[in-house]
């Protein structure tokens, strides 16, 4: 079983985790639902206690992820905030 924490611009804002079936669930954090002003991360993933499963990773996240030497810069940014 794998986790990982997902950020919306510097703060948590859900937790994915990769069950030991190799499927997917998604969940809120509990401080970003308590929070009127903090949005959903997309459509398909309405803002909501539920725990959304998928036999694979949510399209959503596909991609989303920065390569290369923009990998580095994001990384380095994200050290130096904390």
């Amino acid at each position: 079983m794998r986790m990982s924490r997902a950020f919306f611009k510097i703060e948590k804002a859900e937790l994915i985790e990769q069950r030991s079936n190799r499927s997917f669930e998604f969940i809120y954090l509990e401080n970003w639902l308590n929070t009127k002003d903090k949005i959903a991360i997309s459509l398909m993933l309405p803002k909501s206690k539920q725990v959304y499963q998928s036999l694979y990773l949510f399209p959503f996240f596909n991609n989303v992820l920065p390569k290369g030497i923009n990998k580095h810069g994001i990384c380095k940014k994200c050290i130096m905030i904390r």
